[in-house]
C-alpha cells in the first residue's frame, strides 16, 4: 500500500524525501498534520479519494502529497493528474510538477496577478469552487469577489452549475433589503462602541430608501466594504460562518440571480425591458446617429447599447424613459 503523509510512521520516508529532494522544503515547510482534521476531510479533498489518500484541499497539503508520490508505484496516474491539476489551481509551481509545453495563460486564473484557481474546463470549475469554499475564511472578502466573479464567467464558458455560496460571494444576487436590515440590526445591538454601533444604524435605515430586492452590484459592493470595516473594527469577524454571514454574503443574501440593469440617474432599468422598447423609441429619443449603433435591422441588440449607454446624455436617457412612463 502505498503511502502518504497520515500513514508514515515516524516520518522516514518524509525524511529520505528530504534528502532526495532538498529543493522542495519550502512549499511544504507550513504543512501540518493533523490526523483529527484529516479525519474529516471529504473525499473529494483528496488525490486519491477511493483510498482517501494524499489530500489536496490546501497549497500545504497538495505540494506535501506531490512530494509524497515521488517513487511509489501503486498509485493511479489520475490521482497524480488531480494533485497536479490542484497545484496548478493554487498556483503553486513544485520542480516535481510535470511541465507542459507552455506556460499557462494568466487568464486562465482566477485571481491572474497572484497566479491562483486554474480553470480551463468543467473539471477545474468543480475544483476552484470546493477550494475557493474551503478556503473562504481565509481570503479577504474583495480577494474572494474576485475569484468568484472570474469563476462565474468560466462557469459560464464551460457550461457549468456552480453553488449558491459562490453567486453570493461573487455578488451577482440580489440583495433582499428587509434581511439585510436585520443583520445590521443585529450588528448594531452587539457591540458597544456607541461610534460602531450608530454606524450600523445609519446603514440598516439606508436600507429603508431602497426597493426590497435591490440590484445595483455597485452601490451594494460598497455597502459589504463598509459592513467589512466595521465588522473588523467591532471584532465580530470571528463569528463569521456560526452566527454571522460575512459581510459579501450579508449583502448579497438571495439565491436571485441580479439582472443586469442600465442606470438612469436614480432609476435603475432591467436589461429585459429595454430589449422590448421599440427601435423607433430609441429613435425617437436619441437621435439616428447614437441609435444606429446598437440598433441593426430594426433589433435593440442590448450588449451593443451597453457599450454606448454611458457616454448617452442623461437628458436623452430621460427622454426615453419619459416614452417608457417607467
Amino acid at each position: 500500500m502505498p503511502i502518504d503523509q497520515f500513514n508514515d510512521q515516524s516520518f522516514k520516508r518524509l525524511y529520505r524525501l528530504f534528502q532526495d529532494h532538498p529543493e522542495t522544503e519550502d512549499y511544504i515547510k507550513t504543512a501540518q498534520i493533523d490526523h483529527d482534521e484529516n479525519e474529516k476531510r471529504a473525499e473529494a479533498a483528496f488525490a486519491w479519494p477511493e483510498q482517501r489518500m494524499f489530500p489536496i484541499d490546501t497549497p500545504e497539503q497538495a505540494a506535501l502529497s506531490r512530494l509524497y508520490m515521488e517513487k511509489q508505484a501503486g498509485i493511479p496516474d489520475y490521482a497524480r493528474a488531480r494533485c497536479d491539476k490542484a497545484l496548478e489551481l493554487y498556483g503553486v509551481e513544485m520542480p516535481l510538477q510535470e511541465k507542459t509545453a507552455a506556460a499557462p495563460d494568466p487568464d486562465e486564473y482566477l485571481l491572474p496577478e497572484k497566479k491562483r484557481f486554474r480553470v480551463v474546463d468543467q473539471e477545474t470549475v468543480k475544483l476552484a469552487s470546493e477550494a475557493i469554499v474551503r478556503n473562504q475564511r481565509k481570503m479577504s472578502a474583495v480577494t474572494r469577489a474576485e475569484a468568484c466573479v472570474n469563476l462565474v464567467k468560466k462557469s459560464m464558458q464551460h457550461d457549468t452549475v456552480l453553488p449558491d455560496g459562490i453567486y453570493k460571494m461573487a455578488g451577482v444576487t440580489m440583495s433582499y433589503m428587509p434581511q439585510l436590515r436585520t443583520w445590521l440590526e443585529a450588528r448594531a445591538a452587539a457591540v458597544t462602541d456607541p461610534m460602531i454601533k450608530v454606524a450600523y444604524e445609519k446603514l440598516a435605515e439606508i436600507t429603508r430608501t431602497k426597493e426590497q430586492y435591490f440590484s445595483n452590484r455597485d452601490e451594494l459592493v460598497k455597502m459589504a466594504s463598509v459592513i467589512d470595516e466595521l465588522d473588523q473594527a467591532a471584532g465580530l469577524t470571528k463569528w463569521y460562518d456560526r452566527r454571522l454571514p460575512d459581510p459579501m454574503q450579508t449583502v448579497f443574501n438571495t439565491n436571485k440571480i441580479a439582472e443586469e440593469t442600465f442606470d438612469v440617474a436614480t432609476k435603475q432599468i432591467p436589461a429585459s425591458v429595454l430589449a422590448t422598447v421599440p427601435p423607433e423609441a430609441f429613435i425617437d429619443a436619441f437621435g439616428e446617429d447614437i441609435a444606429s449603433d446598437f440598433i441593426e435591422d430594426g433589433v435593440v441588440d442590448t450588449e451593443k447599447l451597453k457599450l454606448v449607454w454611458d457616454s448617452v446624455p442623461l437628458d436623452l436617457k430621460q427622454a426615453l424613459i419619459a416614452q417608457l412612463g417607467v
